[in-house]
């Protein structure tokens, strides 16, 4: 069913008072735990034996009409595109555009979920590619709250490590052998540079606290 309001204009399928300029609405059974999702599809009904891996076969794009600035056009685009030559890889495309080039993409999704930003072809979970002189960090964790900034390591089952800074003890930077932070600590870097292991209130530039040892072997001293 298809219902269209008078004088506001907005268009529902499924519904007889649409809320929005378009509105698809269906029964789809979830809160009774058997779904049948509402579903919206874009089609190519295209035929061939050589798919374009270089130009998305579908896409959603979200147009401006404002003349000014850049002007009007499309200003971001998510894309389903070929990734071989038959079509049985496909992933997604997501397309931004700023003030200074047009509408290009800047983040794919393949077949097979890995992501990748500023790469079309990302070979890990998560690839992050930059070709820039660009001297600040392309990857940084943000913590405006009270809790640490860090991130996890973890062999599921086995040993786990967290790496980053202590929020709650003078913005450290640490190493720790648990998922939280502050717990079972390696190895302390505080402001002032001291490094500490078995400690976390180094006072000198490198304390250890604990037995170690130290090898070394000296093959010659050159002097002026």
């Amino acid at each position: 069913r298809i219902t269209m309001l008078p004088h506001g204009g907005n268009v529902g399928i499924g519904t007889v008072s649409p809320n929005e300029l378009l509105e698809v609405s269906s029964n789809t059974g979830a809160a009774n735990g058997t779904t049948t999702p509402t579903t919206i599809r874009i089609s190519d009904t295209d035929n061939g034996s050589a798919w374009d891996t270089s130009n998305s076969f579908a896409n959603l794009d979200f147009y401006s009409a404002d003349s000014s600035g850049s002007g009007a056009g499309t200003k971001a685009r998510v894309g389903a595109i070929a990734e071989n030559s038959t079509g049985a890889q496909i992933g997604l495309a997501f397309s931004t555009t700023n003030t200074t080039d047009g509408i290009s993409e800047k983040l794919r999704i393949n077949s097979t979920g890995k992501v990748g930003i500023g790469t079309t072809n990302p070979t890990f979970n998560l690839d992050i590619y930059e070709d820039s002189s660009e001297t600040a960090s392309m990857l940084k964790l943000r913590q405006d709250g009270i809790g640490d900034s860090s991130i996890g390591f973890n062999i599921i089952g086995s040993a786990q490590v967290s790496i980053g800074l202590d929020n709650s003890d003078g913005d450290k930077f640490k190493i720790s052998r648990s998922e939280a932070l502050g717990a079972s600590t390696q190895l302390t870097i505080d402001s002032l540079g001291n490094v500490g292991m078995g400690t976390s209130s180094p006072t000198e530039k490198l304390e250890i606290n604990g037995n170690s040892y130290t090898r070394s072997k000296t093959r010659g001293i050159a002097t002026n």
